[in-house]
C-alpha cells in the first residue's frame, strides 16, 4: 500500500499528466475528445488508491476531495466560445450543450459533487427560487480557480475564475466567492414520487452559473436574472486557450478573513410601533460588515395598513443597506411584498394580463368575497374590451373548491380588502391557496 506522501506525489503527477495530455486528433468517422485523458486520470487515481481510500480523500468520476486540505479538484475542459462572448455558465456538465456560453465543461455528475463539497465541510443553503419565494442565493462562500498549462513551456499554474471573465469597459471581473446553493430537488420526469437532483437531470446542467439560477449548484452573491445580466460578463479575450484544453477545477472554502460574517434575525413585528425596524437598522449600524438574513413575522392582529407600511419601508431598507437580504416568509404567511404592490396594476387596463381577483369585503357575521374573472375581447381598435365575471364566495372552502375545479391559467392573484383588515382574517382565506398563486399582490381600500 502506497504511504500518505508518497499517494499525494503520485496524484499530483496523474493530475498533471492530465493538464498536459494532448487533444487526441479525429480519425474515420471519430471524433474523441480530451475525456479519454479525463477517463485514463481517473482510472489511474484509483488505481493510486489501490481500493483503499484514506479517511479524508474523497474519489468519484472525475473529481477527487481531500478533507485535510479543504479542497476539491474537479477534471475538466476549456470550451471553445468566442473571445468577448458573453458568459453565462462558469462551468457546466457534459450533458448541457451550453458550450457557446459557457467557460469550461466537466464529466463531473452533480450531485456527486455535491457529495465531495459536503465531504470538504461545505454546506448548501438555498438556490433562487421566485416560488418560495427566495430572492437571494444562500450558502457557504466558495474561491474557484483554474489550473492548466497556458503556455508550452511553462507548468501549470492557478488562475482565479474571476480573471477569465471581463466586463463591458474591459476591466477584470471583480474577485467575489461562489455561493454554494446546491441544486434542488425536483420531481422525476418519468418515474412518479421520485425526486433527482436537478442539475443532474435538467438543463442547463448548470454547476455554476453568472446569474440567478433556479437549477444550479453554484451561484454569485448577488441579484440578477438572466435578462438584467446578460452581457455584464464577457470571455476575457487576453486568455486564449485550445477547444477542448485540460483543465482541473479547484474550489476551496473562501478564508475567514474574505468572508463576510452572517446573521439570521428574526424581525418580530406585533403593532404598529417600529421599534423592531429600528433595531434592526442599529445592529446593523454597529456590525458593519455583517450580513443581516432578516425572516419577518408579522402579528395576527396587524391592519393591512399597517402590513403596507412595513412592506414598503423593508423595500426601502433592502435596497438602500447593502448588509440586509429578506429572507422567505414565515409558514402560513405571503412575502413581505404582496403587501407593497405596483399601484398601476390597481388599473385593469394598465396590467399585461388579468389574474383572477378576490375581493373581500365585512359583513357583521364575518367576511364574505367576490371573484372575478377578467376576460380581454379584442377588436379592430388594438384595445381590449374588459369583461368581468363575478361569483360570490360565502367562506374559505368555497373558494377552495372553485379553485380546484377551475385551475386557473395564470398564477397570479390580485386581493382588494379594507385597510382594516386584520392580518389573521386576510390569512384565513388565502392561507388554503398559497401553494396555487406564486405571487400575490394584496390592495388597501377605504
Amino acid at each position: 500500500m502506497i504511504n500518505i506522501p508518497d499517494l499525494f506525489t503520485l496524484l499530483s503527477q496523474i493530475l498533471l499528466v492530465f493538464l498536459q495530455s494532448e487533444i487526441p486528433q479525429p480519425a474515420d468517422g471519430f471524433d474523441p475528445t480530451s475525456r479519454a485523458a479525463a477517463v485514463e486520470a481517473h482510472a489511474a487515481l484509483v488505481d493510486a488508491l489501490d481500493g483503499e481510500t484514506p479517511d479524508h480523500i474523497l474519489i468519484k468520476p472525475f473529481l477527487i476531495a481531500d478533507r485535510d486540505l479543504g479542497e476539491v479538484l474537479v477534471l475538466g475542459e476549456m470550451t471553445g466560445m468566442i473571445l468577448g462572448d458573453p458568459v453565462e455558465f462558469f462551468v457546466i456538465t457534459d450533458m448541457s450543450g451550453q458550450d457557446y456560453e459557457a467557460l469550461l465543461t466537466t464529466w463531473v455528475t452533480p450531485s456527486e459533487l455535491h457529495e465531495a463539497l459536503e465531504f470538504i465541510g461545505l454546506s448548501p443553503g438555498g438556490a433562487v427560487n421566485t416560488n418560495a419565494p427566495r430572492l437571494w442565493p444562500r450558502g457557504d462562500p466558495v474561491d474557484a480557480s483554474l489550473i492548466l498549462q497556458l503556455e508550452e513551456d511553462l507548468p501549470p499554474g492557478y488562475l482565479p475564475v474571476n480573471e477569465w471573465i471581463t466586463r463591458p469597459d474591459g476591466s477584470v471581473m471583480e474577485d467575489m466567492p461562489w455561493v454554494f446553493t446546491g441544486a434542488p430537488m425536483l420531481p422525476h420526469p418519468q418515474i412518479e414520487g421520485k425526486k433527482v437532483y436537478g442539475a443532474d437531470q435538467f438543463s442547463p446542467h448548470s454547476i455554476a452559473a453568472t446569474f440567478n439560477l433556479h437549477n444550479t449548484m453554484f451561484d454569485l452573491p448577488v441579484q440578477g436574472g438572466k435578462t438584467q445580466v446578460y452581457g455584464t460578463f464577457l470571455r476575457n479575450p487576453a486568455l486564449e486557450t485550445r477547444h477542448g484544453q485540460p483543465v482541473i477545477l479547484r474550489l476551496r472554502p473562501t478564508p475567514a478573513e474574505r468572508r463576510r460574517p452572517e446573521k439570521d434575525h428574526r424581525l418580530s413585528l406585533t403593532s404598529a410601533d417600529t421599534e423592531p425596524l429600528e433595531r434592526l437598522i442599529e445592529s446593523a449600524q454597529d456590525a458593519e460588515s455583517t450580513l443581516f438574513w432578516v425572516t419577518p413575522d408579522f402579528g395576527p392582529d396587524l391592519t393591512l395598513a399597517d402590513l403596507r407600511g412595513f412592506a414598503n419601508k423593508l423595500m426601502v431598507l433592502e435596497q438602500q443597506e447593502d448588509q440586509i437580504r429578506i429572507e422567505p416568509p414565515v409558514a402560513g404567511q405571503l412575502y413581505y411584498q404582496a403587501f407593497a404592490p405596483p399601484e398601476r396594476f390597481r388599473d385593469r387596463s394598465r396590467r399585461p394580463s388579468q389574474p383572477l381577483e378576490i375581493h373581500l369585503h365585512r359583513e357583521e357575521e364575518g367576511f364574505r368575497a367576490a371573484l372575478f374573472e377578467i376576460q380581454e375581447l379584442w377588436d379592430e381598435t388594438r384595445t381590449p374590451r374588459l369583461v368581468e365575471e363575478r361569483r360570490d364566495l360565502e367562506t374559505p372552502a368555497d373558494w377552495l373548491a372553485y379553485l380546484e375545479e377551475n385551475d386557473p391559467l395564470i398564477r397570479v392573484l390580485f386581493v382588494f380588502a379594507p385597510n382594516d383588515t386584520r392580518h389573521h382574517e386576510l390569512n384565513e382565506w388565502l392561507s388554503p391557496v398559497y401553494s396555487l398563486f406564486p405571487v400575490i399582490y394584496v390592495y388597501g381600500q377605504d
